[in-house]
């Protein structure tokens, strides 16, 4: 189901436009420490005509800032009653509103969002897991917290480190994580994962890019012992990096911390494509990553590649698995995705394929694809009302009218995921 792509800057901005708030909407032309001026848009004829509105400046310099307007010109000279937390120049854009401040408008747009969720629900397709494998998000594809921040269930060390999405170095999965050190620094991407047991050996084996030989490795940590793979990166494209560790006894619970590490040295980037510690059981639940609303499909690769080939790790030929189930309950109230049957072959891909709720959105850039309609049908009426003006309730109706026709259609194959 494809909706329209709005930010919610632009959604605020028709919103307020209903609820005939919205005074202006402009870029400066010049600014100061507690002024911003705009000869283009703030033509007023009236001195102080702007004087008790609001003014935010969403993008550019002094972008976030929100101020009460203390007094305007007719030559467009808006006097704030804080300094600016920088000058204003001519990236600075920003809105006047005169009853509301932004943060009114932004939550109403999030309970607009929250009450309609069912309303804007898109499908989702995920292929994050790997059947056998201990590792969580092993194909990096789930990065709730940004492009530019630590891919999920990863943690990101080493000072002036940094982790990006990558969509040129990845073969097997959606995207690679690109791993940069900082200045001289060392570097590590670790994930740690507790369901292991102490005298059992394990082999953690990724697929690397490096451009630089000699510089990057990959470790096993248990809290006592560090496996270090065998040879550093050559700088020779795409190849498979290998440690194994036999997990040490110890008083507390047993643990392995897996990272892919830059040694110190000059900055360089270093894409992980792929990462696999099997387990040496069969595992039959896999935790499911966030957002899935339903489970529609689930498919298992039948490829003959994997990590430990690395010039087929692309292939991925999925055949459907008739025999999982979707759990959640007291016992682990995070969705699962359970696989019943165990004779499938390790390091397999699994596509999961189902329906997602909306993202709530947390700045302005944020992109979201939503019934835009009903999202601002929804924020006029509720608006209008907390504002005393008339014509709420005919918004009101249109709303209903609209929440009633729009319906999402589910597959007949879907299960419902509870809420993590």
């Amino acid at each position: 189901m494809a909706y329209e792509s709005i930010t919610r800057r632009t959604l605020r901005k028709n919103i307020s436009r209903d609820l005939r708030d919205l005074l202006v909407d402009g870029t400066a032309t010049a600014g100061a420490s507690n002024t911003l001026t705009d000869t283009v848009n703030v033509n007023f004829s009236t001195t102080d005509a702007l004087k008790g509105a609001w003014i935010y400046i969403h993008t550019g310099t002094s972008s976030g800032d929100e101020r009460l307007i203390t007094a305007s010109t007719t030559a467009g000279v808006i006097t704030v009653s804080d300094n600016w937390s920088s000058t204003p120049d001519t990236t600075s854009k920003y809105e006047i509103h005169r009853k509301r401040r932004v943060d009114w408008y932004n939550e109403l747009i999030n309970r607009g969002l929250r009450a309609d969720r069912v309303f804007h629900m898109r499908p989702q397709r995920d292929v994050s897991l790997l059947t056998r494998n201990l590792l969580s998000n092993a194909l990096f594809s789930d990065w709730a917290n940004g492009a530019a921040a630590a891919p999920d269930d990863w943690t990101l060390s080493g000072s002036g480190a940094a982790v990006a999405q990558d969509s040129n170095l990845n073969v097997r999965g959606p995207y690679a994580a690109r791993v940069t050190n900082g200045a001289s620094n060392a570097a590590a991407l670790t994930q740690t994962i507790y369901n292991v047991m102490d005298g059992n050996t394990y082999t953690f084996t990724a697929v690397v890019h490096a451009s630089v030989a000699s510089r990057v490795t990959i470790k096993l940590n248990d809290g006592v012992s560090t496996a270090v793979s065998s040879g550093n990166h050559g700088a020779a494209g795409l190849e498979q990096l290998s440690a194994v560790l036999e997990v040490d006894a110890t008083t507390s619970r047993p643990q392995l911390a897996a990272s892919l590490e830059i040694s110190s040295g000059a900055a360089m980037a270093v894409g992980i494509d792929s990462a696999f510690i099997e387990a040496q059981e069969r595992i039959y639940d896999y935790a499911l990553p966030s957002n899935f609303h339903t489970v529609d499909e689930v498919s298992i690769a039948s490829s003959t590649g994997g990590v430990g080939n690395p010039d087929t790790i692309n292939r991925f030929y999925p055949e459907p698995d008739p025999d999982w189930e979707v759990i959640a309950g007291f016992d682990n109230p995070d969705p699962l995705l359970r696989l019943n049957r165990g004779n499938i072959s390790s390091d397999r891909e699994i596509l999961v394929k189902g329906m997602r709720y909306v993202a709530v959105p947390t700045v302005d850039t944020d992109t979201i694809n939503v019934n835009t309609e009903l999202v601002e049908l929804y924020c006029e009426y509720h608006g209008k009302q907390q504002l005393g003006m008339e014509g709420w309730d005919a918004a009101r109706a249109d709303y209903l009218d609209l929440r009633h026709s729009t319906r999402v259609v589910y597959p007949a194959s879907s299960v419902y995921v509870e809420p993590n």
